[in-house]
């Protein structure tokens, strides 16, 4: 019999608090009725349960090593508010290059062998995380720009 993940064996005390933090200012933003556009609001609305999965697949010992380096970088990348799009500047929109970032590298995991099963063994939020990432792939050129998407794609791929 497997036994489930508890938080403890896949965040450290400083994803925690961020992962609090996020939860509750998305919430917020969600809550007071954003101009932003539906995409961006997608994006940002899956940002707590991406970071999650990030955490939670980093931990996992059936990923190989170099994907798990990439999701600890991913990880890093999240947390970091000084980015492509930072928070500090366009509020929680600003996580939309940060869930971008994630979901190509969760969709790199389920193309190395790991597989969607995998993946959907982790993901704790709502909707079939394989549709979610597809979605966010699909968007994430529109909203951050050719340019930045490109730079973004090859970044985890350095490691």
């Amino acid at each position: 019999m497997e036994t489930a993940m508890t938080e403890s064996d896949y965040m450290f005390d400083p994803d925690r608090r961020f992962l609090f933090s996020l939860s509750r200012e998305i919430d917020a933003w969600l809550d007071e009725g954003t101009e932003d556009s539906p995409e961006t609001r997608f994006f940002v609305r899956h940002a707590p349960d991406i970071f999650r999965l990030l955490c939670r697949l980093s931990f996992d010992p059936e990923v190989a090593p170099k994907e798990r380096a990439r999701l600890f970088w991913a990880r890093v990348y999240f947390i970091n508010s000084v980015d492509v799009l930072p928070e500090v500047a366009h509020g929680p929109a600003g996580y939309v290059d940060d869930v971008a970032v994630s979901a190509h590298v969760i969709d790199g995991v389920a193309r190395e062998g790991s597989g969607d099963t995998l993946i959907s063994r982790h993901w704790g939020g709502d909707g079939e995380i394989a549709e979610i990432i597809s979605e966010i792939l699909c968007g994430a050129e529109r909203l951050l720009g050719k340019g930045r998407w490109d730079l973004l794609r090859r970044m985890p791929d350095e490691i």
